[in-house]
């Protein structure tokens, strides 16, 4: 029986130390993998900032091209209008003189929306050139600290396991309701029996009183 108890106490000791290990192992697997993914942040931030600024630059180039051509029409209209204003005044000239006008001021119109759009295009591709900057010497911060840090962990001294220290058997102790308790049956079972004697003696002293008589 003895045998049987120190073996399922072995097993459920066995049990619980590899549930620790077990369990050690997820938490650290688990710190290495967010440690990783910090470390890789500021390149995939930097991979998206490129997209972002090639994209940006894109818009910027065509906003520019945009506002090159409009600017060459509204100058185009603008002398057609001063041309048509000059000539003589005719029902049909009035009329020709109006359209142009209402085409005119829709290019200017345009232009003016054009020339907004790239003045916040511009805006946000130096905001993104910013944090691409940004990005990328946080980056090399990140290498350089892990470099200084691999350095710091090799000075280090091994540090070896702590030995586990070995509990000592306590002797169980009697409690102290059943001490006295002992003691009172002791003292009662070596008491001498003089009951017994006493009565033998008063019976023998009436034997003779009467015989005396």
């Amino acid at each position: 029986m003895a045998r049987r108890k120190n073996a399922k106490r072995t097993k459920k000791s066995t049990a619980k130390q590899t549930a620790k290990r077990t369990t050690a192992k997820k938490s650290l697997s688990a710190t290495q993998k967010i440690e990783q993914s910090l470390l890789e942040v500021p390149a995939k931030l930097a991979a998206i900032l490129d997209k972002e600024v090639i994209s940006l630059k894109k818009k910027e180039d065509s906003l520019k091209q945009a506002i090159k051509k409009t600017t060459s029409k509204c100058n185009a209209q603008e002398k057609q209008l001063k041309a048509a204003e000059k000539a003589k005044p005719t029902p049909a000239s009035k009329k020709k003189v109006a359209a142009q006008k209402k085409n005119q001021k829709a290019t200017q119109e345009a232009l003016n929306a054009l020339e907004k759009a790239l003045h916040e295009a511009t805006a946000a591709l130096n905001m993104a050139k910013q944090n691409q900057l940004k990005a990328a010497a946080l980056r090399k911060h990140i290498i350089q600290f892990e470099k200084d840090w691999a350095e710091v962990c090799k000075a280090m001294p091994a540090q070896q396991p702590k030995a586990k220290a070995k509990k000592k058997p306590q002797a169980k102790k009697a409690t102290a309701s059943k001490q006295p308790m002992m003691a009172d049956m002791n003292e009662e079972a070596n008491k001498p029996e003089f009951d017994h004697f006493d009565i033998a003696v008063d019976h023998n002293e009436l034997d003779e009183k009467s015989n005396l008589n």
